[in-house]
């Protein structure tokens, strides 16, 4: 059966990434466009399920990455320039980061943000102050889609950007922080998910799909 449309919208950016809620509220956030890219704005938006904008955050950076919370309690954006914003539902700046940020995830209810750095994952909580961090996975995630915490903020997956003789490795982290599996391909670029409970996490490396039982 076809979609439905229910709205659309142009936007001042070139939009680069989206999230949504349950509800329907989606976060988009967006780059200036154009040949020299010096059209429209580097940004982060909200829009209500009935289409309308709530509001929108212009930023310093483009903007790469974005999640928001269950409720829409929270949104949080991840910057080109490898900072992040984090920003409540009425899109007010709660806190910000210089030198972590770029891709990010954040847990349904909020209190869990995770992001990259290049000191490795960072996971931070709902104050921005960081409950752990781990250089198991070396420099930052090399593509957004593949950092993931659950929804419960039990599990963490993430993978860094190909190493030369290392190949693309991914570690799996519990809620304390313990990376308690990786692995390491040299041949292709790992895709991985996490369920929401944080119970399996499923890894692509190529042809070889691995899918994990993560204990509580």
């Amino acid at each position: 059966k076809e979609g439905d449309g229910i709205w659309n919208h142009q936007v001042e950016s070139n939009v680069t990434v989206v999230a949504m809620t349950k509800e329907g509220f989606v976060a988009a956030g967006g780059e200036k466009y154009g040949y020299f890219c010096d059209k429209g704005r580097d940004a982060v938006y909200l829009f209500r399920p009935d289409g309308r904008l709530a509001w929108w955050k212009e930023t310093d950076s483009p903007v790469i990455d974005v999640a928001v919370s269950d409720d829409c309690s929270y949104i949080v954006a991840g910057l080109d320039d490898g900072g992040m914003l984090f920003l409540d539902r009425d899109g007010h700046v709660v806190w910000e980061k210089e030198e972590i940020g770029a891709w990010v995830d954040m847990s349904g209810d909020g209190q869990r943000i995770v992001a990259s750095s290049l000191h490795g994952l960072v996971v931070l909580g709902v104050d921005g102050n960081i409950i752990w961090q781990s250089d198991a996975l070396g420099l930052a995630p090399g593509d957004g889609g593949n950092l993931n915490i659950s929804g419960n903020g039990k599990t963490i997956v993430g993978l860094n950007a190909a190493i030369i003789y290392e190949g693309n490795r991914v570690g799996v982290f519990d809620r304390a922080g313990e990376n308690v599996y990786s692995d390491t391909d040299s041949n292709s670029s790992p895709r991985v998910a996490v369920s929401e409970s944080g119970q399996f996490v499923a890894i692509a490396f190529a042809r070889k799909l691995i899918l994990l039982r993560c204990e509580s």
